[in-house]
């Protein structure tokens, strides 16, 4: 049987690797919006320019698909900072469980959007891969997926 010294350590364990959890996913959020999505959208326009008129094409539909997935991204996380994040610091209202609980149940998986959407893209531009530009958002676009996936795993812990 635990002594109240073992369970306080136990909860105070608990709590602390919550509370690194927590501020993991808010600097992985900062990144998304802030370095990796803009980087991504900063390489989609490099590589237009230097490819050819049917190539500028492809690409640019391919950034309108990205550009697509990062708004659903930035509304997610914008769920996460106003639902979630307070309802596990509990500084959110009882009545917000509901909302939280729609959400998990709801939860995008991001990462394999990507991942499909890497293969996808990859596959129609493999003609570009002379381009730095090309392999460089490449580099980027798999970077933001290891990024969701590990973050992806920190929510799992964390519910």
């Amino acid at each position: 049987m635990k002594t109240n010294t073992q369970l306080s350590n136990s909860t105070f364990q608990l709590v602390s690797k919550e509370k690194v959890s927590l501020t993991e996913l808010k600097e992985a959020h900062v990144f998304f919006l802030e370095k990796i999505i803009p980087e991504i959208e900063l390489h989609f326009l490099l590589v237009s320019q230097q490819c050819s008129s049917i190539n500028k094409k492809l690409v640019e539909s391919y950034l309108l698909k990205f550009k697509q997935f990062s708004e659903t991204l930035h509304d997610h996380i914008l769920m996460e900072e106003q639902y979630v994040f307070p309802y596990l610091e509990g500084k959110s209202m009882p009545a917000e469980k509901e909302v939280i609980l729609n959400f998990l149940t709801h939860h995008d998986d991001f990462e394999k959007q990507l991942h499909y959407f890497v293969e996808e893209l990859v596959a129609s531009l493999s003609n570009l891969e002379d381009l730095l530009a090309y392999r460089m958002l490449a580099l980027k676009l798999n970077r933001l997926n290891e990024k969701l996936t590990d973050h992806s795993i920190i929510e799992e812990n964390l519910f």
